[in-house]
């Protein structure tokens, strides 16, 4: 809806241009004849040729409005147009001037993009003598364009009304469409360039460029990649529409002096509608001597008094081959060990070292390595920093947790659970059992240094209320202080079998009426472990409505429908009832159901006797019944169960007209609650 339009004045314009007869004292009348030139409402330009992604705007004009052909000009006029939302949508719609050329108007505009429509009336007021004649516009309207595709702009209702002073009259007149054509655009898009941020000069070095194909034409695309403005390498190839392609470069840095150099990856086709993504760019470094620590890879945590091991992976980033690197790693500021390792262009390394922690107290300490050369034109990335903590652990671990997966209500759940010391010191664990999230039982064990014991448990699931469904058993072991927390737990689902359905709701509406039918669901579900043959029986009091018989597989919730036909029922509420009734079956040869309690539900509905005009059942007349009956004005039955526009059923039974009209508008207001 168009922005600063509130829904009250919406409604009380959509009553005004609708029931001027009410507000005249006048009676709305056929509309008239003459044999004058028929006044026309049309779309201008009526076709329109655009690209996908632009905007237009269109005139909704009129044309030949005499007082002759239109009684006394013309004092108010609706439009509603169709359009396919799926290539066009609706951005703005103005009201034009030539309805106001003969006084104030009230306007009201639309637009409803979901659905493919817009809706504008404007009407004067206060009505003036004469009203507008002659030619000009009604409205502006701006689309915008979503895909390719010709559109109609399809008026598919149009109305003028004049007023004689006594009477509301109807102005015969001519409509014609319009149509707007959208082609799509020409668009290919650079998305990325990648290469590695540094090469050794004399070095191949990989470049990539990944091109997209944004517009809707397939295209010959050409991709060059420059240094700066020298040109490395050029290549061309069809792409599709919608598609993208990798295409690979390769750079020779053959005599390319040291230093930083941008890439350009520009790709072009013979028309681009967006020429500001043809181009991205990457800097590169050129080295001749470089040699790179890319990793240290040892623990974060490791026991004091223990031997750590170390590895440090180096790289000869630069041009020069073969470069002798030293490589020292230390700890805080105290040197462990050194290596030199001998590295051609371009290859990898590791140095290997054992750190003997032996008399080195508890704490954090910083590993540094580092790689040294005689000449190194980056020594920004010869070192690196890792932390590691030395320390006794605390650590007790769940290393098992067994039980049987299946069990029958009231049987025992016999559990075992397997627990060990993984750390430097004694402990005394508390071994908790729970399912989910509820507690069942917990017992204390003493584990010496690298002991493991086995603590069983014994669940009866009946005697804690548990009932048949997959449950999660978990085992935890616990001490005060535990350095490793990941390992202290283990869990696995059991379940508990049983034959139970349950109705677990039921959607009515809040009011019924006498002589109406209306729709009732009732949701019901397979709790238990078994399929099951169920006959779902709906009544009002102790009256059948319907019954229906299915299966319903494990675990399986289905909403049932039933229509209640209300022909003979009295006014008053009513109790619906709802019950499943479990069937002998293969899966359940007694048709047992272990929880009966759930097998049933309720709820209350009135009965009311309907009010004309109350066409959506609510109990209320007001706008949304206008409504209603303006969309299924002229359309015969059948209507949705939940809808009755009929508001007249006596001088125009099975249609809706007029009559159904002047029945809302004498019912408005009027309500079935007390």
């Amino acid at each position: 809806m168009e922005k600063g339009v509130d829904k009250k004045a919406k409604s009380l314009f959509t009553v005004s241009l609708l029931v001027l007869a009410v507000l005249t004292n006048s009676d709305l009348v056929v509309g008239i004849a003459s044999a004058e030139t028929l006044p026309q409402i049309y779309v201008d330009p009526p076709t329109i040729s655009t690209t996908v992604g632009s905007e237009f705007t269109i005139n909704i004009n009129i044309a030949d409005v005499t007082i002759e052909n239109s009684e006394n000009g013309v004092y108010g006029w609706q439009l509603l147009m169709s359009f396919n939302s799926s290539l066009i949508e609706a951005v703005n719609i103005t009201e034009g001037a030539w309805l106001k050329s003969a006084g104030g108007t009230w306007w009201w505009p639309a637009i409803e993009n979901d659905e493919g429509t817009l809706d504008a009336f404007a009407v004067l007021l206060p009505y003036p003598s004469v009203g507008a004649t002659g030619s000009g516009t009604l409205a502006n309207i701006t689309f915008r364009v979503l895909a390719a595709g010709v559109c109609s702009l399809y008026l598919s209702k149009t109305s003028l009304l004049t007023y004689s002073g006594t009477k509301i009259l109807p102005v015969s007149h001519t409509k014609v469409d319009g149509s707007v054509t959208a082609t799509p655009g020409h668009d290919v898009a650079v998305v990325r360039v990648t290469a590695p941020p540094e090469a050794a000069s004399g070095s191949s070095v990989p470049i990539n460029v990944t091109v997209e194909n944004q517009g809707s034409y397939n295209e010959t695309v050409t991709v060059n990649v420059y240094k700066g403005t020298s040109l490395i390498d050029t290549a061309t190839f069809d792409l599709n529409a919608g598609e993208d392609t990798i295409r690979s470069f390769s750079w020779d840095t053959t005599g390319v002096p040291k230093g930083t150099y941008t890439i350009k990856g520009n790709a072009s086709i013979t028309v681009d509608n967006d020429t500001t993504d043809n181009l991205k760019i990457k800097a590169i470094r050129i080295l001749e001597h470089d040699v790179a620590v890319i990793q240290i890879y040892a623990p974060s945590t490791a026991t004091a008094g223990a031997t750590v091991p170390i590895n440090v992976e180096v790289q000869n980033q630069g041009s020069y081959t073969p470069e002798t690197a030293n490589v020292v790693i230390k700890y805080d500021s105290t040197p462990i060990d050194n290596k030199n390792v001998i590295l051609a262009s371009g290859t990898k390394a590791n140095a290997s070292f054992s750190w003997n922690t032996s008399g080195i107290s508890t704490g954090n300490y910083t590993l540094n390595a580092t790689a040294n050369i005689s000449v190194d034109d980056d020594p920004t990335d010869n070192s690196k920093n890792k932390t590691i903590k030395l320390k006794l652990f605390h650590d007790v671990a769940v290393i098992n947790l067994a039980s049987p997966t299946d069990i029958l209500v009231g049987q025992w759940l016999p559990i075992d659970v397997t627990v060990r010391n993984e750390g430097d010191f004694a402990e005394t664990a508390n071994v908790t059992i729970q399912y989910d999230s509820t507690y069942i039982n917990s017992e204390s064990v003493a584990l010496a240094i690298g002991e493991t014991k086995n603590v069983s448990f014994q669940w009866y699931p009946k005697l804690m209320g548990v009932g048949p469904g997959l449950y999660t058993l978990r085992a935890r072991a616990t001490i005060p202080v535990d350095d490793d927390l990941t390992d202290n737990s283990r869990k696995k689902t059991v379940r508990i079998s049983s034959h139970d359905i349950a109705v677990i709701g039921i959607e009515a509406p809040s009011k019924a009426f006498a002589n109406f039918q209306f729709y009732i669901n009732v949701t019901v579900r397979n709790e238990g472990a078994h399929r099951e043959n169920i006959t779902l029986i709906l009544k009002y009091d102790s009256n059948l409505i319907a019954s229906q018989t299915f299966d319903l597989t494990v675990g399986e919730t289905r909403e049932v429908s039933f229509i209640w036909l209300l022909a003979g029922v009295s006014l008053g509420t009513y109790t619906i009832n709802a019950t499943a009734d479990v069937l002998a079956s293969c899966w359940n040869p007694l048709g047992i159901d272990m929880d009966p309690a759930d097998n049933f539900d309720t709820t209350s509905i009135p009965v009311y006797q309907w009010i004309l005009g109350d066409g959506d059942f609510n109990g209320l007349v007001e706008m949304p019944d206008f409504y209603i009956w303006r969309k299924y004005f002229g359309i015969p039955p059948p209507w949705p169960i939940d809808l009755n526009p009929d508001y007249d059923p006596v001088k125009s039974p099975g249609y809706v007209d007029m009559y159904d009209f002047y029945a809302w508008r004498k019912h408005w207001g009027q309500t079935v609650d007390p």
